[in-house]
């Protein structure tokens, strides 16, 4: 695709049996939306999760992390096609987003960063604020970043890789 694009793709059901390398629409339909027109370098989107049935959360190039509806335009993206318009932002890193996941029930955002740091973001409407809940730097960012992270069940110790600095084990002092 020309545009940076979030595609749906429905699975097959658990009895199907593929005949060939490609899935027929009808059994595998694909939704899509366009994040934007601009084809900036951070404008590039470089990690997705599922936030829930109803929302995507991408994080891009830039540092930015946005919210979006799930993709509802059938098929691929059309040069006609508008941009989706993100229904959420969070405060941005540095730089370059290198993982977003969602724990706690899907109350938990946890973003890394190749600034080095990781950001642990309270999804659920009551609680939520505009800030991080937990902003650590974990790697150097000149070395590499934080690549991968991982929580545990609970979001309360994070492990990390990351550059030359190797595998972090932290504990989230709340």
């Amino acid at each position: 695709s020309e545009w940076p694009c979030v595609w749906t793709v429905a699975m097959p059901s658990p009895d199907y049996e593929a005949k060939s390398e490609e899935l027929p629409k009808d059994i595998c339909p694909m939704w899509s939306c366009k994040l934007s027109a601009a084809s900036k370098p951070e404008d590039k989107p470089t990690a997705v999760v599922a936030a829930s049935h109803d929302s995507v959360i991408v994080g891009f190039a830039g540092g930015a992390i946005k919210a979006f509806p799930t993709p509802t335009h059938m098929g691929p993206p059309t040069s006609r096609m508008q941009p989706m318009q993100a229904s959420d932002t969070f405060p941005s890193h540095d730089q370059l987003i290198t993982q977003l996941k969602i724990y706690g029930e899907g109350k938990i955002l946890v973003s890394s960063s190749m600034d080095g740091s990781i950001r642990k973001f309270c999804l659920d409407e009551v609680m939520r604020a505009k800030m991080p809940t937990m902003h650590k730097f974990f790697h150097n960012p000149y070395n590499g970043g934080v690549a991968q992270v991982f929580c545990s069940a609970m979001c309360d110790f994070f492990l990390t890789t990351g550059g030359s600095d190797g595998i972090l084990v932290w504990s989230d002092p709340r």
